[in-house]
């Protein structure tokens, strides 16, 4: 019996990756629409090569409400913080 419900789930599982199933990203990426930037490229504008990061905030999907406090995320441990906005 253990040896036919082996091969069912099986059979289902092997089934279930031979159709495809195509989902479809909706709704924009950025929750503020974007915005930002890097300014008009002047002098002041620049990005360190390397210093990659990314703040993340939990949005409560019933009504787009922020449902936690954003962290910040980064490959680098900076120690000359002279402002810390969070």
């Amino acid at each position: 019996m253990k040896y036919i419900k082996q091969k069912i789930l099986l059979f289902v599982l092997l089934l279930a990756m031979a159709m495809p199933v195509s989902v479809y990203a909706a709704g924009e990426g950025n929750i503020d629409n974007g915005g930002g930037g890097m300014g008009a490229g002047t002098g002041t504008n620049f990005w360190s090569s390397h210093d990659e990061g990314v703040r993340v905030t939990v949005i409560r999907a019933s009504d787009g409400a922020v449902a936690s406090a954003s962290i910040d995320l980064t490959n680098k441990h900076p120690t000359d913080i002279r402002v810390h906005f969070g």
